[in-house]
């Protein structure tokens, strides 16, 4: 809890409304008390790297951050050799913040947009780590706690016209560590995309 309280502080002074909005249940913090009965757990990597583990009520696995040994090789590994030509990216989920922060720092000539759609998940992490990545990259957008027709109707106003230039079957990238279960809560997603990409034209 006390570190929790020095990241939402950190962010506090550089973006009121993200630490806002991470603030609005303080229990996920103190108690876990996570959202559709899931659970979660810090532990290492076998490379000595903090791991944290969510499942669900039945204690299946559903997002592991990181992906891999080491949060530096999942960056690595999962950052794709020929970006998109769009000038901004999309990532479905924030992770621990290194894939994030590396692909910040690869691409920082495009726009980083960050959509966590469950907002329990993220503030369980600032438990543990460091949050001032949040908050000193200049490309990063931060979409937290968001329904995908919140997303992309804030979405549209950062980006406008470039939205126009996707195809009907665009998605986010999905974080590292989320692929199972992204793949199930992308679900929702791509019928709202479908509906706002055409009611772009």
């Amino acid at each position: 809890m006390r570190v929790a309280k020095i990241n939402l502080r950190v962010l506090g002074e550089f973006d009121d409304n993200l630490a806002s909005v991470l603030a609005r249940d303080l229990s996920v913090i103190s108690g876990g008390n996570l959202s559709q009965r899931e659970t979660c757990q810090w532990g290492k990597t076998e490379e000595g790297y903090p791991l944290l583990t969510f499942r669900d009520f039945q204690g299946n696995v559903i997002a592991k951050y990181p992906g891999a040994p080491s949060p530096w090789s999942e960056a690595v590994e999962h950052l794709p050799d020929e970006p998109g030509k769009d000038p901004f990216i999309v990532l479905y989920g924030a992770g621990l913040g290194s894939f994030v922060r590396h692909v910040c720092e690869q691409l920082n000539d495009k726009r980083v947009y960050v959509w966590e759609p469950n907002l329990n998940r993220y503030t369980r992490r600032t438990c543990r780590s460091k949050l001032d990545h949040a908050v000193e990259l200049p490309n990063l957008r931060w979409f937290l706690g968001q329904t995908p027709e919140e997303f992309l109707r804030c979405f549209l106003e950062e980006e406008g016209e470039n939205l126009q230039e996707l195809p009907v079957y665009w998605r986010p990238w999905i974080h590292p560590g989320l692929e199972s279960w992204g793949q199930k809560e992308m679900a929702a997603f791509h019928p709202v995309w479908v509906r706002f990409y055409q009611g772009l034209f």
